[in-house]
């Protein structure tokens, strides 16, 4: 019993913004489920509006994204359940006028070598990889499957679908998305805003906004 009760205690509260379960959402569903040590106190959302205190996939419904600044939280520790980039920084700006934290959320089957830093806010799904001296930014997102290899950096709010391969020593720029089953080769700077097609191989540097889709 005691021992249950410390378990208790040393669970990290968190409120959920984004809840579309046709999207990210369902994703951080599957891995909260296998997290012991975190407690979702609450979900925000837009598309939730009108529904305070109702529950939504066992969560407390607190109100609308919009309202986020009105809200009585229960923690002032937030994950962001979103995939798009942009929106994910703009609520993160938000939060952090509100005085609150980002918290992270590794799924126990994702490798992650020594020597790695993980940002505030970050997302590694199942089976994910990453090797030694990697940088991964704030509110950046490495899907399932999704390998990182040494010495690369991924920038804040950035996105890395499911089975996309970043080999080593690579730049990956803020706010930047790379598609399901991307490879990026070794040595390549990709700049900010970037956005990278399924499957691409990007054997050359990328500029700051450049789209590569059906290359």
């Amino acid at each position: 019993m005691e021992s249950e009760i410390i378990a208790m205690i040393a669970k990290k509260q968190i409120v959920l913004i984004g809840t579309d379960q046709k999207g990210f959402y369902s994703t951080i569903s599957d891995v909260l489920s296998e997290l012991n040590d975190i407690e979702v106190m609450g979900c925000i959302d837009n598309i939730l509006k009108g529904r305070e205190g109702q529950l939504m996939g066992g969560y407390t419904i607190l109100g609308a994204t919009d309202d986020l600044e009105k809200i009585p939280l229960p923690s002032k520790n937030f994950f962001i359940a979103i995939s798009d980039n942009q929106s994910r920084k703009m609520i993160a700006d938000r939060i952090e006028k509100l005085g609150g934290t980002l918290v992270t959320l590794v799924h126990p089957s994702a490798s992650i070598s020594k020597n790695v830093a993980l940002g505030k806010g970050v997302f590694v799904g199942s089976g994910a990889r990453i090797g030694i001296h990697c940088v991964l930014g704030n509110a950046s997102i490495l899907d399932e499957g999704a390998i990182v290899q040494h010495t690369s950096k991924i920038g804040n709010f950035a996105y890395i679908a499911a089975g996309a391969k970043i080999s080593s020593r690579v730049v990956v720029g803020d706010c930047s998305f790379l598609g399901i089953g991307s490879s990026v080769l070794p040595d390549i700077d990709i700049g900010s805003g970037v956005m990278i097609g399924p499957n691409t191989v990007v054997a050359s540097n990328v500029p700051s906004g450049k789209t590569m889709i059906d290359y």
